[in-house]
């Protein structure tokens, strides 16, 4: 039974807003992909939402991946085939877009690309938009048969298309983000996503809750399920970043380590390979990899896990950490925030809230948010070449509950919290509001 429930999880994580969403006008409109062979595991077509941009956000661009998961077996992509992280049959019209930081037209919640060109991509592939295989299938109870199409870089390549002829290739600057699968895909693409546009465009990556370690547990087996997504949706074509295909698939040793093309499915390999600047928002509990791979809530255990994947950033982006001494940056908590400093070339948001997606505009290290971070990361990096203190990390021990801040919704607080009842977890948070209001 459990794991059918770790089977269930791996197939249709989906990652759903956390705000409501009742801003009128802040919407999308639906875009249908036109190409046949940009179509959803059922064969229905793949879409996009848009929202066009406005005075100086005219020619400027936000792209952002959804995430939800992967299907690992023909069986488990031929059920996801039925909801929408398989099928479009039940995509609206419109989409709110105000229940996403980056997304929303809110000055206040995004005061940098509210009046940007603004796309949603739908995913309903199951493999980061990377397969191009279609498979024939039959359910042994069933006895039922039905292609399933696998199609996620046709659907990608549809998309980039499709904005083309929007006004996509002026575009002045542009915002390539995602979450968990969605944000692994921002990695795998990014630099594809910048071919075309012009070399005065300022691009940049929005990477969430993408970095999954290659661990494999017993039970879970993560980095097992990673590679049969990638043969089963025949990623190695057209769908992977091409250096990181070129060097993982290479039989002489002097250029590549051969036989290991999965790897690119693993921020770990992919980042130094990628030349387009992107900024990582991570939890180092990521709550997600604390069940589907680590498979662990002992917190001695989940530390260890947190300290690799923290060394293994740290290590990526090039830096030297201090305890920072700066005022906007100071800690609100009695666990040391730490101020990596690096060339602006890619930026960190490494907190200890024990989270998956999402809130990047609630979660603070000191007083600054992880969307704080990102603007001024991205300022930064356009108009200065200077090393400036701009990318952070939270050192706190696991389980740190007040990390998530005051206004982290109590239901996932108390589900990633463990060891603690909730008269214990208000006593902290009611301690933590006390101390930072005064």
């Amino acid at each position: 039974m459990r794991s059918l429930y770790i089977g269930l999880l791996f197939v249709g994580l989906w990652v759903l807003p956390l705000a409501n969403a009742q801003l009128v006008g802040d919407v999308g409109i639906i875009q249908w992909l036109q190409e046949s062979d940009a179509i959803c595991l059922d064969g229905t077509p793949g879409a996009y939402y848009f929202a066009p941009g406005s005075a100086e956000g005219k020619h400027k661009w936000v792209i952002w991946h959804e995430g939800g998961g992967f299907c690992v077996t023909p069986e488990q992509c031929w059920v996801r085939s039925f909801v929408p992280l398989g099928s479009s049959m039940r995509y609206q019209a419109t989409m709110p877009f105000n229940a996403f930081d980056q997304l929303t037209s809110n000055k206040t919640v995004n005061p940098m690309m509210y009046n940007w060109n603004r796309v949603y991509i739908k995913y309903c592939d199951g493999a980061s938009y990377s397969g191009n295989a279609q498979y024939r299938y039959q359910d042994n109870i069933t006895q039922l048969s039905s292609d399933v199409y696998m199609k996620g870089f046709p659907i990608l390549t549809a998309v980039k298309n499709s904005l083309w002829q929007k006004g996509f290739k002026n575009a002045s600057a542009v915002l390539i983000g995602g979450c968990s699968a969605g944000g692994l895909a921002v990695l795998m693409h990014i630099d594809w996503w910048r071919q075309g546009l012009s070399a005065s465009a300022h691009v940049v990556g929005f990477a969430d809750s993408a970095y999954f370690l290659d661990y494999e547990s017993p039970l879970t087996q993560f980095v097992t399920r990673m590679k049969s997504v990638f043969t089963l949706h025949n990623v190695s074509g057209a769908g992977v970043h091409r250096e990181c295909h070129r060097r993982y698939r290479s039989t002489d040793l002097d250029v590549g380590e051969g036989g290991e093309e999965w790897k690119c499915m693993f921020a770990r390999y992919l980042l130094p390979l990628i030349r387009t600047p992107v900024f990582i928002v991570q939890s180092k509990y990521d709550s997600y990899q604390k069940h589907m791979i680590l498979n662990e809530t002992i917190h001695d255990i989940v530390n260890q896990y947190a300290q690799t994947l923290t060394s293994q950033l740290i290590s990526f982006v090039n830096t030297t950490t201090t305890t920072s001494n700066t005022p906007t940056l100071s800690t609100t908590s009695n666990h040391n925030n730490n101020v990596i400093t690096t060339p602006p070339q890619h930026g960190l948001f490494l907190d200890a809230c024990a989270r998956h997606c999402g809130l990047s505009s609630r979660i603070r290290i000191g007083r600054v948010t992880g969307m704080d971070a990102f603007i001024h990361w991205y300022h930064n990096h356009h108009t200065t070449t200077t090393t400036t203190p701009i990318v952070v990390h939270q050192d706190a021990p696991f389980p740190c509950p007040h990390c998530c801040g005051k206004d982290f919704p109590r239901k996932i607080l108390l589900e990633e919290v463990s060891g603690l009842s909730e008269e214990e977890e208000m006593h902290q948070l009611h301690t933590h509001t006390h101390r930072t209001s005064s």
